[in-house]
């Protein structure tokens, strides 16, 4: 399969990440195991989205930005995404990160791998600098993302058939279908109902393969592990400043 104008947008809790950021930060406040209970059961399809979302935010109220700082230090990459995103970009690929998490972590993971477009929930901020317990805006649940899969689509002039779609829960399944490729990555089994492709146990950039993608050039070992955020050199990369609500108005 030979990809032309390609587009790729991808989820990033589980999938870029090695982590689901929600838990991370859950344990920062000391409710891990309420949150990560949630976070099972939404992934699962037994829950909600929006409502999960909701409940698990509500009990991060008065975070403070150090804590939060805290949890950016420990990400890793999930094996394989640093040569997955070289390798696309080097092709030409636009990629846009679409994640049920949160901004202050998808423009800073965007802005590390070079990542073109990132839309995700927003964490209201008190006056102090602390989280409030609420989200603002729209909530990237699964059918938003399918909306912003068109959007995109539509707004860079790419035809459905040209994009590619990568996630790992239950609210990856509508964009995952909506795409003309679309991937279950190490996935829920109500996400690999959606689509015949899946990636089951190798690394993220088997991908490649899957679309006639070369591996670029100048990769080392260490690229293809479990890279930590922090340690990657900081980039002049900008993300794409168009927001959530500036697409979906497009």
């Amino acid at each position: 399969m030979i990809i032309t104008f390609p587009h790729l947008l991808l989820d990033m809790d589980s999938c870029i990440l090695a982590h689901e950021c929600i838990d991370e930060l859950a344990s920062e406040m000391n409710v891990c195991s309420r949150v990560s209970e949630i976070t099972r059961r939404a992934m699962a399809g037994e829950l909600d989205f929006n409502e999960a979302l909701k409940e698990r935010v509500s009990l991060l109220k008065g975070m403070k930005e150090e804590q939060m700082k805290n949890v950016w230090n420990r990400l890793t990459l999930t094996p394989g995404a640093v040569p997955l995103i070289r390798s696309l970009k080097a092709a030409g690929f636009k990629i846009a990160l679409v994640s049920g998490g949160f901004t202050y972590f998808t423009h800073k993971v965007a802005s590390k791998l070079g990542i073109d477009f990132a839309f995700s929930n927003t964490l209201e901020v008190d006056s102090e600098g602390k989280l409030t317990g609420n989200v603002t805006g729209a909530i990237v649940n699964g059918q938003m993302k399918a909306q912003v899969v068109k959007k995109l689509a539509k707004k860079e002039g790419v035809d459905m058939r040209q994009t590619i779609t990568m996630g790992d829960g239950a609210n990856d399944q509508y964009m995952v279908a909506e795409a003309g490729f679309g991937v279950a990555f190490h996935a829920k089994s109500i996400l690999k109902a959606a689509t015949p492709h899946h990636i089951n146990y190798s690394p993220l950039h088997t991908l490649l393969h899957y679309i006639g993608v070369e591996m670029c050039s100048g990769l080392v070992a260490h690229d293809f592990t479990n890279v930590r955020l922090v340690e990657m050199a900081d980039t002049q990369h900008i993300v794409n400043s168009i927001s959530l609500d500036q697409l979906l108005s497009e």
